[in-house]
């Protein structure tokens, strides 16, 4: 299940968690980010696993002249990354992948957030099941 939270300048937190990974629901995504993208800041985007292309992003309104994507395969890199990104202040908008958000991370990123008169969106990914481990017992 991808969880998602967002938090924005005024520290207002949303909480939304979905098994979709449909292309409508990637368009939906795309397209609120674009209305959170502001002409004179920009959209970073940090960690992503699974990025549209160019084509894809434009159609949905998304300034490309205005967007980092920041690459890294460290959990707590992304965490980092995320925030200097906001601390920059250059951001209106950093969407993050994060693997695994403590608690005090992600207030750490909502009071930046807050701070730097930032949207911040957090997506913890969908994570394959895993079968569970067997004991045998005698």
């Amino acid at each position: 299940m991808n969880t998602i939270i967002s938090t924005d300048a005024n520290k207002n937190v949303s909480f939304f968690a979905t098994n979709l990974q449909t292309n409508e629901f990637e368009l939906r995504f795309w397209r609120n980010i674009s209305q959170l993208q502001q002409d004179n800041r920009w959209l970073c985007v940090v960690c992503p696993h699974k990025m549209p292309n160019k084509a894809f992003l434009e159609s949905v309104g998304i300034n490309l002249n205005r967007m980092l994507v920041i690459h890294s395969n460290v959990n707590q890199d992304s965490v980092q990354i995320t925030k200097k990104a906001l601390q920059m202040g250059k951001c209106a908008t950093v969407v993050s992948w994060i693997e695994n958000l403590s608690t005090e991370d992600k207030n750490d990123l909502i009071e930046i957030s807050a701070s730097s008169q930032a949207n911040c969106i957090m997506v913890k990914p969908l994570k394959a099941n895993k079968p569970a481990k067997l004991k045998l017992v005698s």
